[in-house]
């Protein structure tokens, strides 16, 4: 429904740890990763503009004063890389891998902020790219790369994954001593799941291969050598504008829809007002569709 397809897919449910598994992947996935998929798009420009213009919003988001930054940043929410940093200390020198990057929009923002080395790795983009400042995004599998890496972040990548547990076993092979990891994902087990079903708007078949639950990311990362030492809850109104226009028939880039057009969408501006109060309740009660995971290696873990 994301660009309007009407694709019928099937998910089975875990019962032990209610993750969706995706049944019938179509044998070709990329007509539904056009070239105007958010993360892979490149357009020379834009992509450029964000490359200069993100480092400032990133200083903003971490309370250093930059107008420009206040400017483009002050109506977006807080990236959750940059929480999770701050949340754990960036280390000047640092080096940083982020799984299923796209074109590089997360490095971006991490760019002069004391990294020396930030790398990207994604099959789905057309070709590797290497920007000024240490950026580089290589058109690769995970199990390609080599080195080590004092952070690596998946985010929104591990649901698009069709072999998620041999991801967190590279992942672990990558990670430098005393490394992090950061997993964003959105969550099977919560309200907006159980309340729209096939019209909650994260399940986006037939690009969401796994939708994991906490329960279900914490035995693979056991598995891998890994363990969850906090999870995060941070959905947005989303969940619910997107899942309310599935309901209506609407696709997420309909002329109609709220990400389009809010002025021409479905919704009044206190609804949109109720849904971000009703997400902040959902994520203080652990029960919101998106979660950030922090995990670090387990103890005598090779």
């Amino acid at each position: 429904m994301m660009f309007g397809m009407r694709d019928r897919f099937t998910y089975r449910i875990c019962a032990a740890c209610g993750c969706f598994e995706l049944m019938n992947p179509p044998a070709d996935l990329s007509p539904y990763y056009p070239p105007s998929y958010y993360s892979i798009a490149v357009r020379p420009l834009g992509l450029w503009l964000r490359f200069l213009l993100w480092p400032y919003v990133s200083r903003y988001y971490l309370g250093k004063k930059s107008a420009l930054g206040r400017l483009l940043g002050r109506s977006r929410p807080r990236p959750s890389v940059l929480e999770w940093l701050r949340r754990c200390g960036m280390r000047p020198g640092s080096q940083l891998l982020d799984v299923g990057s796209g074109v590089g929009h997360t490095l971006f923002s991490l760019r002069g902020l004391g990294f020396e080395r930030l790398i990207g790795v994604d099959p789905f983009i057309t070709r590797s790219i290497r920007f000024p400042g240490g950026i580089t995004v290589l058109k690769k599998q995970i199990n390609e790369v080599e080195g080590k890496f004092d952070y690596v972040v998946l985010n929104h990548s591990i649901e698009h994954m069709d072999e998620p547990l041999n991801v967190l076993k590279d992942v672990r092979r990558l990670l430098a001593p005393g490394g992090q990891v950061l997993i964003s994902t959105p969550i099977a087990s919560s309200f907006a799941s159980r309340e729209y079903g096939v019209n909650w708007v994260q399940l986006d078949a037939p690009r969401h291969l796994f939708v994991h639950s906490v329960k279900s990311i914490e035995h693979m990362a056991k598995q891998a050598g890994l363990r969850i030492i906090e999870a995060v809850y941070e959905s947005t109104e989303f969940q619910f504008w997107g899942s309310e226009q599935y309901r209506a028939g609407i696709p997420l880039h309909d002329k109609r829809s709220y990400a389009r057009s809010p002025k021409r969408s479905m919704f009044s501006a206190k609804e949109i007002l109720g849904f971000r109060r009703r997400a902040a309740e959902l994520n203080r009660a652990h029960d919101g569709d998106e979660a950030s995971l922090y995990l670090q290696a387990n103890s005598g873990s090779n």
